[in-house]
């Protein structure tokens, strides 16, 4: 169907590491591996009983981790649909709010949203260490543990952040906690959200966490000492990327407001400065190469714009594709990371779809897929060539 990005609810998004395939989890418990280029479901991974939550795919693709509100981690291997392993943490099955696969393919990690996180080993399914220390929320009704987890870059380092307003830091070889990064607040009317995303820079150099205070803070990496606080001015910050570059990070809020800040920094400083900001948009997010950016409106226009265009002329410029998501609210989007595959979930039928973002790649797919000539007017609606190839 080359009509654009279509399915159900979506909860977790992923694409695989060389940017060919996406996957999507969703309400229905299944994950769905998409071809980005043609715009197509590869396969369907079915196996959670409730809404699949987040996902990641391993450092080769040929794998991928799960998770689901069913309080299930699952290993898979892709293409063969085998499932190699279910995780689980005991009999609870309180939601899983994020699962990582390390750079290194050494390390599956997931949170509950009661505390602990696990570390498993990726090649047997071991569990290596529970990393348990955040407080439960005093208030009933609320996600009570952990928003979000990362794993360095060289895989020496975990760190879970969590409703308790902490994120803590774990060394992953002997379990052991090094420091807390302390500092989030509450905001007004979200009370106990806490830190709700943090991530790695690229040189492993800087931990960087987002509340719902609406702060961003950057944190050294080795020591935890805090760098730099940013306040985003956009509201309670939902969603945090960086470029592959580590000089851009693009943030959006559950109010709907977005920003793309650039920093710049020394050796004992950083400056920061505003380069976009956008309204009514719920997800943003930068393509591997950092020269593009994706970005999902309020009515639900999924589209993939000139980054440097767009911050010269102070809003979204220079389409470079868009994205069809129809009655639809996407919750996360993801890039491959040689960017040629994109990744979307969406809320009702909870799949994950994946679509071709590199022409080359798409009109190698249709080659091999179509049993017949495209007519001309064809080859320009779904290839997006002026002429059929």
């Amino acid at each position: 169907d080359p009509s654009g990005l279509k399915s159900g609810p979506v909860i977790g998004l992923d694409l695989s590491p060389d940017g060919s395939r996406a996957v999507t989890g969703g309400f229905d418990g299944k994950i769905k591996i998409w071809d980005i280029s043609g715009e197509r479901e590869l396969l369907t991974l079915a196996g959670h009983t409730a809404p699949v939550t987040s996902l990641s795919y391993s450092p080769d693709r040929a794998r991928m981790i799960t998770g689901g509100e069913d309080g299930a981690v699952i290993l898979w291997e892709v293409m063969s649909r085998q499932k190699l392993f279910t995780l689980s943490k005991g009999d609870n099955t309180s939601p899983i709010t994020a699962v990582e696969y390390s750079q290194d393919g050494k390390y599956l990690a997931a949170a509950w949203d009661e505390d602990p996180a696990i570390l498993w080993d990726a090649e047997t399914g071991e569990e290596l260490h529970q990393f348990q220390g955040h407080s439960l929320s005093p208030f009933e009704n609320t996600y009570r543990g952990l928003n979000d987890i990362a794993i360095s870059p060289d895989s020496t380092r975990l760190v879970t952040a969590g409703y308790d307003k902490l994120a803590k830091v774990w060394d992953t070889e002997t379990g052991e906690e090094l420091f807390v990064l302390q500092g989030h607040e509450d905001a007004p009317g979200f009370p106990d959200q806490g830190v709700t995303k943090v991530l790695f820079s690229p040189d492993g150099h800087f931990i960087i966490t987002a509340g719902a205070d609406g702060t961003i803070r950057f944190w050294e990496a080795d020591s935890g000492e805090l760098v730099y606080l940013l306040d985003a001015d956009i509201g309670v910050i939902l969603g945090l990327d960086i470029d592959p570059d580590g000089l851009r990070l693009a943030a959006y809020s559950y109010e709907g407001n977005a920003k793309i800040f650039k920093f710049a920094r020394s050796a004992d400083e950083i400056n920061v400065q505003v380069e976009l900001a956008l309204s009514d948009y719920r997800n943003l997010g930068f393509s591997p190469d950092g020269k593009s950016i994706f970005a999902v409106s309020g009515d639900n226009a999924a589209s993939l714009w000139d980054l440097e265009a767009s911050i010269a002329a102070g809003a979204l410029q220079e389409v470079v594709r868009i994205y069809n998501i129809p009655q639809h609210e996407t919750s996360d989007i993801d890039f491959s990371p040689d960017g040629k595959y994109l990744a979307a979930e969406t809320y009702d039928d909870g799949t994950v779809q994946v679509y071709v973002v590199d022409t080359a790649e798409l009109l190698a797919l249709a080659q091999d897929r179509v049993t017949r000539s495209l007519t001309e007017e064809e080859c320009r609606q779904y290839l997006h060539v002026e002429a059929c190839p």
